[in-house]
């Protein structure tokens, strides 16, 4: 399966790209890249995505956002 990651998933385009891909018959394994998993899991509950922990302000979490890549 071809897993890609949706990066400002909380945001405006990144909600509306994760929820025109839920609209679609597709064979992807979709990521959301948020800050903080917990709160964004929350406000994300509606979609079958998977959460990974990505914030343009800390080098540190590209790697841990691109682990599953």
């Amino acid at each position: 399966m071809t897993k890609i990651l949706i990066t400002g998933a909380t945001g405006n385009v990144g909600t509306e790209v994760i929820k025109s891909l839920q609209n679609i018959d597709h064979q992807l394994d979709i990521y959301a890249g948020v800050r903080n998993i917990y709160e964004d899991r929350l406000k994300l509950s509606n979609y079958k995505i998977n959460f990974s922990l990505l914030d343009f302000t800390d080098v540190d979490t590209y790697k841990t956002a691109l682990r599953f890549f």
